[in-house]
């Protein structure tokens, strides 16, 4: 291994410098709309014209007052929608759009019943010849 000339003098590692742009918050003011739209991480560093790793930098912060924003305007938006669906689902009188309203807003769901007997039977057919079972398979 080499080591570096140094002309008599004891060899010194450079510090690297982490420079880069100094840390500038995201607009909180703007946040609640993004999310009313329903924009993407990407979305939004394009309209910022920052990284997408800035942006998610931010979302998981857990004291972050913009993803709390964000998340507060998407709410807005999602209440809206299931109150839209549902008055036009009781205006219109649609069994579907209240089966499906029910399902992902209520949480409910079909149930489907089963009833057994306890019986099974089972037929096997060789060359439309019945086969019978073997002895060992027997009850």
């Amino acid at each position: 291994m080499r080591t570096p000339k140094t002309n008599g003098k004891r060899a010194v590692a450079k510090k690297v410098s982490k420079a880069g742009k100094p840390y500038k918050p995201l607009p909180v003011e703007m946040a609640e709309g993004f999310g009313q739209l329903g924009l993407t991480q990407a979305d939004i560093a394009g309209i910022l014209k920052i990284s997408v790793k800035t942006v998610n930098r931010e979302f998981v912060k857990p004291d972050s007052e913009f993803a709390a924003e964000y998340r507060k305007g998407k709410a807005k938006t999602s209440q809206s929608l299931r109150m839209k669906l549902l008055r036009r689902a009781i205006k219109e009188d649609r069994d579907s759009l209240l089966q499906f309203a029910l399902k992902n807003f209520c949480g409910m769901k079909e149930q489907v019943e089963v009833e057994n007997s306890g019986e099974v039977t089972v037929n096997i057919t060789m060359g439309g010849k019945e086969v019978s079972l073997p002895k060992w398979l027997e009850n």
